[in-house]
């Protein structure tokens, strides 16, 4: 069974990690479009070529080569987070099931 004490820890760590989580979707999606601008930049630069060219050549430029692993860094810490959000969420889930079974048991 789990204990309230555990019950209110989880609660507490959602509550107290809600900011740092929505800092990290935020760079996570700033670092989306980001790419994207740097994609049409670099487009924008090649006068000459097909699309896909300019494509592959955009997306082998050190900018968004340097863009892409400050992507990789928020979406890690994202999912990390997220991924510990979601267990403590279950754990309060649980809690209440286990709850709701022991009153209906009386």
């Amino acid at each position: 069974m789990i204990s309230d004490d555990d019950v209110e820890k989880a609660l507490d760590y959602l509550r107290d990690s809600a900011q740092e989580y929505a800092q990290y979707r935020s760079a996570e999606k700033f670092y989306e479009g980001k790419l994207k601008r740097i994609e049409a930049m670099q487009f924008m630069e090649q006068t000459t070529g097909a699309v896909e060219a300019k494509r592959l050549a955009a997306r082998a430029s050190d900018e968004y080569g340097e863009c892409l692993e400050d992507y990789k860094d928020a979406k890690y810490n994202a999912e990390l987070l997220s991924a510990y959000r979601e267990a403590a969420k279950m754990k309060v889930s649980w809690a209440q099931t286990e709850r709701k079974a022991s009153i209906g048991a009386y």
